[in-house]
């Protein structure tokens, strides 16, 4: 019983050892020359309000012990597409303290005037050195930002009004489920993928809507997206009929529109009002 003991204790060793020496850094690694360096992590993401500024903190970190500090060296890639006047790198000469497997910096991103809607990147990658080995899988940060806004992010959509004649309580669109909505300029908003007949399969595709005033617009929406009568995007607000807002309170709203606007996609049915209740999750 002993020997069998035994011989599963070794396993054990065995198997954690494996596990050590198959990683390409972290810290404990310290039979590895030159060291491993390696950012944190690999991509981020940030939302931010209108006239906000957010702070965020990664690290490079080494994969052994050194009796001297170390300067690491970190490049923008040119491929990054974030506005210079939005960011500000608190340094890219990073310092790893001697003694330690780590040094830090932070990123903060702010909206200035003229900052995307939306999302745009910021790349940082490690600088090549011979004094070092570079990770060859976390050698970049790719940071991806844009603006939130009101009126737009997580929302429950549920349809309170208009049922497609023919679909029963199936109705048009998708109904009780979390959808995004993007924030594209300061009016427009955007949803990502409205879904149109559920019961049979969906024809999902954008939803855009506008903010004019207190007043939610519908555009006529461009044909051939996938959300009306035979998959057309013909959606488009009632001139006398449009929803209104709060513009200081963005936890719900509705959007009204009327759906087959021309009777198009071989859909033989009158003009039908459907409204939108979007609940900010």
């Amino acid at each position: 019983m002993k020997k069998i003991k035994l011989l599963f204790i070794a396993i054990l060793v065995t198997a954690f050892t494996s596990c050590d020496d198959d990683s390409e850094f972290g810290s404990g690694i310290q039979d590895s020359d030159p060291s491993i360096v390696s950012l944190s992590q690999s991509s981020a993401n940030l939302s931010i309000e209108v006239g906000e500024t957010r702070e965020m903190e990664f690290s490079v970190n080494a994969s052994k012990l050194s009796n001297n500090a170390r300067t690491i060296n970190l490049l923008i890639n040119e491929a990054s597409t974030l506005n210079p006047d939005s960011y500000v790198i608190s340094t890219t000469n990073v310092t790893i303290p001697a003694n330690e497997f780590s040094g830090s910096f932070t990123v903060t991103i702010t909206d200035p005037t003229g900052f995307p809607a939306l999302a745009e990147n910021l790349i940082l990658d490690i600088e090549d050195s011979s004094d070092y080995t570079t990770s060859t899988i976390l050698s970049s940060l790719t940071i991806r930002s844009g603006i939130l806004g009101p009126f737009s992010g997580s929302y429950k959509l549920d349809v309170i009004e208009g049922v497609f004649p023919g679909f029963g309580a199936t109705g048009s669109y998708e109904t009780g489920r979390v959808i995004d909505i993007e924030f594209l300029s300061l009016n427009d908003r955007r949803i990502t993928d409205l879904c149109y007949l559920p019961s049979l399969g969906s024809f999902c595709g954008p939803f855009d809507f506008s903010i004019d005033g207190n007043q939610i617009v519908v555009p006529l929406q461009a044909p051939g997206g996938g959300v009306g009568c035979g998959a057309a995007l013909l959606a488009q607000s009632f001139s006398d009929d449009q929803a209104s807002i709060d513009l200081d309170d963005d936890s719900s709203f509705q959007i009204i529109f009327q759906d087959n606007v021309d009777n198009a996609g071989g859909c033989d049915v009158d003009p039908y009002r459907v409204v939108f209740e979007l609940t900010k999750q």
